[in-house]
């Protein structure tokens, strides 16, 4: 698409989702006010950043995260410059029209430009706390995909994570590192995890689930210095104990990033300074995103972000929208085997005679929820392990609704009343169940995939996905119940499967055990086949075993894996040399001195032979069962990163950063990897 270079040249400074939802909302319209042009500071266009800890994860691949490429930008128009951060702004004072005055930027690589109108959407910066050996290799923030870059090559050749930081971001962060089979512990200087959005009970609840899943979760002390040559080895704490740390992820938070605007005289505090129309103390410059502060607050979530770009889009447009107003904003934890949300006012003061707090707690079921009241109405609230509700929760937060004429129960695990139609479905984009049901029947929409594509719905954090596909159905007035019977099927016939399964390994190995004693007592009425068979399935497997641990060193030796203490080693480095010695016992009886096998020792050495096959047997199909479809899966989410797009496009493989440019890669499956395993089972 072209656009008329008479136009007023409109350049937004940032590339991130409030400046590229900003760029939607502009192309949407039938014609164009400006040229428009783009200049970002990383070598990609647009990605979803909501989703990195997803991409590091292994959960989505980098395709999936890449929303914006670069032929989106050239398809409506927008000059894109990617790479090249801008770092000076200089507004022009001498148009007699305040309005119509521009300026002009100059970025890190020398280019200038012209602009009529400019739009800053310059983000925020990871706090790096001023810690001795801060500025030490392996030591990164959580911000960008050059970040999740860091961590996944790190991951590829070190054992031991340290994460400074038990928010949300944190907290993801090292879930995605044990996926990628490191050796994670959390370090958070306050009493409990997420104790700005959770209390003390739901803090505690997803440290234990943390920790079960192999992630050591230490509260209440911080780090002192950060220790290495170089590169980052240890981590000290106020404690006194020193963590061992391969890799240090800072996630304690985020500062906006308001240089340039102060360079060019804005007016700043925390952020830059903005009106109700986002505009900036420069007539010609307005601000959105996490560098903006508006009302005496900053915004680091993704629907206050959209907001500003609905309300900027049309200040552009000449239009006269409604101001922005702050809403109430909610938050969801994104690890898989862990669902908690909290809503509505943080850490609310909960002794105010006009408050009342609801609680629901099981903890056997690891199912918290708290709902506060003021007034009758919808204070805060805090789900863990069970948010089927959370969508109702957050309308009568957000619209103020009176529920004081509701039961407990109504409240806690959701209302009986009919679903309002401004209950907002995707409350990152803002729709509510009349929007998107108009969608629906005025444009055909028939699939979720269709619903995201045409209103975004579900489109950024995706929590809203399974509500999407309820409201089609409801819509449509199609029957979903079959649906969810046949789902529920087939999680019943998984579950019975997983039953059956342990019943017939639990069975297979008793009659192996019965069987081998059996076969190693030559007058016993069981060995109807006599010892001469038994001694010759020892020299075999013996055999079998020997070569089949020969290929497992040499493959250990090849991908440099890294073993630490733990029972994988003790089964691959203990357990199996055992039954590969006193299986070639078979082969070489030499082996035996001779005033021992005059009292027949085979029979000893064939009973401990047997009695370790059978432990290692028992341990590999049990933590194996699921190893094909476990590998194939971590292999699939360890393709290179494009980190560059269009014609510069380049590829990031973690195994192309390893020393003196020998590729490593460290045997993955779920037998390196009990959590995994045995969260499958």
């Amino acid at each position: 698409m072209s656009t008329p270079a008479s136009l007023p040249h409109l350049v937004v400074v940032g590339n991130g989702m409030a400046a590229v939802r900003l760029l939607e909302l502009l192309t949407s319209q039938p014609t164009r006010s400006f040229r428009i042009s783009v200049f970002g500071a990383e070598p990609v266009a647009g990605y979803n950043r909501v989703h990195l800890s997803s991409l590091l994860a292994g959960d989505k691949s980098p395709e999936q995260i890449h929303t914006h490429p670069a032929s989106w930008y050239a398809e409506r128009g927008i000059t894109l410059h990617q790479g090249d951060a801008v770092v000076h702004i200089l507004p022009d004072h001498s148009s007699p029209d305040a309005h119509q005055q521009g300026g002009s930027l100059r970025t890190a690589s020398g280019h200038t430009e012209r602009w009529d109108r400019l739009v800053l959407a310059t983000g925020a910066d990871a706090i790096m706390p001023p810690l001795p050996g801060i500025g030490l290799d392996n030591v990164v923030s959580f911000r960008s995909l050059r970040d999740v870059e860091a961590m996944l090559a790190a991951a590829q050749q070190h054992r031991h994570a340290v994460v400074i930081g038990g928010g949300v971001l944190g907290l993801e962060a090292a879930w995605g590192l044990k996926q990628r089979g490191m050796d994670v512990t959390v370090v958070h200087m306050a009493a409990t995890l997420m104790e700005r959005l959770v209390d003390a009970t739901a803090g505690t609840m997803i440290a234990d689930h943390l920790d079960r899943h192999g992630i050591r979760c230490l509260t209440d002390t911080q780090a002192n210095a950060l220790q290495g040559d170089g590169r980052v080895q240890g981590v000290s704490l106020t404690s006194g104990e020193t963590l061992p740390a391969d890799l240090v992820v800072v996630a304690v938070g985020i500062r906006p990033h308001t240089a340039l605007a102060a360079d060019c005289g804005l007016n700043v505090g925390r952020g830059v300074l903005v009106d109700g129309h986002l505009r900036t103390s420069h007539p010609g410059i307005f601000a959105l995103g996490e560098c903006v502060e508006f009302d005496g607050q900053t915004f680091g979530l993704v629907r206050p972000l959209y907001d500003m770009a609905t309300v900027l889009a049309e200040v552009l447009h000449d239009g006269t929208p409604a101001p922005f107003t702050v809403a109430a904003q909610s938050t969801v934890l994104k690890i898989p085997s862990l669902a908690v949300f909290c809503g509505g006012e943080a850490a609310p003061d909960e002794d105010h005679p006009e408050r009342r707090p609801l609680v629901h707690h099981q903890p056997d079921e690891g199912i918290y929820k708290k709902v506060v009241l003021h007034a009758g109405r919808v204070l805060s609230a805090v789900l863990v392990g069970e948010t089927g509700n959370s969508s109702q929760l957050s309308h009568w937060i957000a619209s103020g609704s009176d529920v004081g004429h509701l039961c407990e129960r109504s409240v806690l695990h959701g209302a009986v009343e009919a679903a309002s139609g401004e209950m907002i479905i995707c409350q990152c984009a803002a729709l509510t169940r009349d929007s998107l049901q108009a969608a629906i029947r005025d444009q055909g929409l028939t699939t979720v995939p269709q619903l995201t594509t045409a209103t975004r719905a579900g489109a950024t954090c995706g929590q809203c996905v399974p509500q999407l596909a309820r409201l089609l159905d409801e819509t449509l007035g199609r029957d979903s119940s079959a649906g969810i019977a046949a789902l529920e099927q087939r999680t019943h016939a998984m579950r019975r499967g997983f039953t059956w399964w342990h019943r017939v390994h639990s069975t297979l190995m008793s009659l192996l055990l019965l069987t081998g004693l059996a076969l190693h007592f030559p007058h016993s009425p069981f060995n109807l086949v006599g010892i001469e068979w038994s001694a010759d399935l020892h020299e075999w497997s013996g055999l079998a075993v020997s070569v089949g641990f020969l290929v497992f060193i040499a493959l250990t030796l090849i991908y440099q894996r890294r073993w630490s203490w733990s029972l994988d080693s003790v089964a691959m480095f203990a357990f199996v040399p055992l039954i590969v010695a006193s299986g070639l016992v078979f082969w070489w009886p030499e082996l035996i001195p001779h005033q021992f096998a005059a009292v027949r020792s085979t029979a000893w050495v064939a009973l401990a032979h047997m009695a370790f096959a059978v432990l290692v047997t028992c341990y590999l199909l049990h933590h194996l069962s699921h190893a094909p479809f476990v590998w194939w899966k971590k292999r699939r989410a360890m393709r290179p990163l494009s980190i560059r797009s269009g014609p510069e496009q380049k590829s990031f493989s973690p195994n192309s950063l390893t020393p003196a440019g020998r590729p490593a890669f460290r045997v993955r499956s779920a037998f390196f990897d009990r959590g995994c395993a045995n969260e499958n089972h």
